[in-house]
C-alpha cells in the first residue's frame, strides 16, 4: 500500500507528528530513510509549493481555477480510493468520473441553449394553451 498521498492533505501541524513518527520508526528499523528523507523534503516544499501556487491561482479566471479545483479534488478522491480499494482499480473508478463529468459539460454546452429555448417558448405559451 502506498501512503505517501496521505500527507498531501494533512494539516501543516500533523506533519511535523508524522516526521517524528517516522524518525522513531527508522530508529526502530520500520521505515527505510528514504521515507524520512521524503517527508523532510516534503515538510520543507508544502509552504513553499503552497505560496507560490496560491499567487499563480489568484492571477488565473475563475474558470481556470475552477477546473484545477476539479482536477485537485479528482486527484484527492483517487489517493483516498487507492487507499481503500487499490490502485488500478482507483484508477479505473477515476477515469470513469473523469469522463461522466466530460459528457456532462459536453451535454450542458451543446444541448443547453436548446432546452432553455424549449423552456422559454413553453413559459410564453402560458397555463392551457397546449403543448
Amino acid at each position: 500500500m502506498h501512503w505517501s498521498g496521505l500527507a498531501w492533505v494533512l494539516p501543516d501541524e500533523a506533519l511535523v507528528v508524522l516526521l517524528v513518527v517516522a524518525v522513531l520508526g527508522l530508529m526502530l528499523g520500520l521505515v527505510s530513510g528514504r521515507v524520512v528523507g521524503g517527508l523532510l523534503v516534503l515538510l520543507v516544499a508544502l509552504p513553499i509549493v503552497g505560496g507560490v501556487a496560491e499567487m499563480v491561482l489568484v492571477q488565473m479566471p475563475a474558470w481556470v481555477t475552477l477546473i484545477v479545483l476539479v482536477a485537485v479534488g479528482f486527484a484527492i478522491l483517487r489517493g483516498i480510493a487507492a487507499l481503500l480499494i487499490g490502485q488500478r482499480a482507483a484508477d479505473t473508478m477515476t477515469g470513469n468520473l473523469a469522463a461522466d463529468v466530460v459528457r456532462l459539460v459536453a451535454a450542458a454546452v451543446f444541448l443547453g441553449p436548446f432546452r432553455l429555448v424549449r423552456w422559454a417558448i413553453r413559459m410564453g405559451r402560458g397555463p392551457g394553451q397546449g403543448q
